[in-house]
């Protein structure tokens, strides 16, 4: 396949003359009509006609026949543009400029789908040339595409007065729902409390303890809860284990069946029942699991934004991050910075998906050092860029660990502390018991 395969036997989509009616719109009523027309029509380019794109850069609130006539003729370009008579015909098109969004919406199509063949066009000749892997051709021919369909639904600069009628808009629905309403909860009430603007919008959420200390099965508890208990669609990425192991484990904190129970087959009829009732809850899910191995960030990227157009994903886990393989090959020396890259592209994937995205993180080993201590932010391992870029960082600990040698309980008492929160509470301890056998964090007994 090459590039002449997408070759076009005519010319690019356009219509000449919605694009007459926008201008003549403009000259028209300009304080009026060029306000709506640059909400949408962003760059000259949307004019396919040369001459409309050099009019309409020309034009300001203030312009009529002569002022426009006049920049043009400074800049040399009149006779270019065809000239007074031409620019006179513009205004004689529209009787009036009721019609001005019909034209607009026409000339931002054709624009649109200009672009979408250059796209593929561009990506045509890429793909007859790449070299390179092809994960990282999916990713730039993904991203060719959703950045029209940005360009579709969204202005990319947003006046003042609709930002602020923006926030006055959140502000009153906080007060009407007493809180946020899109926010996602954990399960954890008094979390959930701590958590004021709560799990929602484009956050990059981090849970980060050592291993053994409860990461992943305070991260599934949290997307169990949403998918069984809200019926809200999440996603997960498991790295680390595969999707039978995953499953199993939910199956018990669901069931209160513990794992050593199911695996000796020594069941009760009440287990039996318990377990068939939680799977079929589980089943009905909106859950959807991806355990391929040794993904790279840019696989996940592609494979999150198919989850989210797909399923409608509403908040995605990765488990964990110390497993996702940078895009680029870099030496050991260089893992600090591949931890950094991986870190920022999820933090801008959370962005572009506007949903959070909930990662799970491995702490150093300096922690060990001091049995029971609370984590700092310092602890996290290979990259302070994780705590750069994450909106909240979660940290669940053992603060009275058992001495070596010692049987560790089957129910254990517990912290998640509170490490980080843009615009909301920091520094504080949601006091948890961590039920080892059921893989099943509670909210502690008051």
């Amino acid at each position: 396949m090459n590039s002449k395969m997408l070759t076009l036997d005519k010319l690019p989509p356009h219509s000449i003359e919605a694009e007459q009616g926008v201008l003549g719109c403009i000259l028209t009523s300009p304080k009026d009509c060029l306000g709506e027309a640059l909400e949408k029509l962003k760059v000259k380019e949307a004019f396919y006609d040369l001459r409309h794109q050099i009019i309409f850069e020309s034009m300001d609130e203030r312009s009529d026949l002569i002022t426009l006539m006049q920049s043009l003729k400074d800049q040399n370009v009149l006779d270019q543009v065809g000239g007074v008579e031409y620019l006179a015909s513009l205004q004689d098109k529209v009787p009036s400029t009721h019609n001005l969004p019909n034209y607009i919406d026409i000339v931002h199509e054709k624009y649109l789908m200009r672009k979408l063949v250059a796209t593929c066009s561009q990506m045509a000749e890429k793909v007859s040339t790449h070299e390179g892997r092809v994960d990282e051709l999916m990713d730039e021919v993904e991203q060719g595409i959703l950045e029209i369909n940005r360009d579709r639904n969204t202005s990319a600069t947003k006046s003042l007065a609709a930002t602020v009628d923006k926030a006055i808009e959140t502000i009153e629905n906080y007060k009407k729902t007493k809180g946020n309403k899109d926010s996602l909860s954990t399960g954890f009430h008094f979390l959930d409390k701590v958590l004021i603007s709560g799990l929602c919008g484009s956050k990059m959420v981090v849970i980060a303890a050592r291993p053994s200390e409860g990461k992943t099965t305070l991260g599934m508890n949290m997307m169990e809860h949403m998918a069984i208990d809200c019926n809200k669609p999440v996603g997960i990425f498991s790295l680390e284990m595969d999707s039978d192991e995953l499953m199993m484990r939910t199956i018990c904190c669901r069931s209160s069946v513990g794992f050593e129970q199911i695996s000796s087959g020594d069941l009760s009829e009440d287990n039996i029942y318990e377990i068939s009732k939680v799977s079929g809850k589980i089943r009905r899910s909106p859950m959807h699991i991806d355990d391929t191995g040794g993904l790279t960030i840019m696989q996940i990227k592609s494979r999150a934004r198919r989850m989210v157009q797909r399923y409608g994903v509403k908040i995605i886990m990765i488990d964990y991050l110390q497993l996702v393989s940078g895009s680029k090959k870099r030496g050991e020396s260089n893992r600090q910075q591949e931890i950094s890259d991986i870190s920022n592209s999820i933090k801008s994937l959370a962005k572009e998906l506007k949903i959070p995205i909930l990662i799970l993180a491995q702490l150093n080993r300096e922690i060990e050092k001091e049995k029971g201590r609370r984590p700092r932010l310092s602890d996290l391992r290979e990259s302070g860029a994780i705590e750069q870029d994450a909106d909240i960082v979660l940290m669940p600990f053992n603060p009275n660990p058992t001495e070596e040698g010692q049987n560790e309980p089957d129910e254990v008492p517990m912290r998640i502390f509170v490490a980080k929160q843009r615009g909301g509470p920091r520094n504080r301890l949601v006091d948890v018991v961590f039920h080892k056998k059921f893989t099943r964090f509670e909210a502690a007994k008051l």
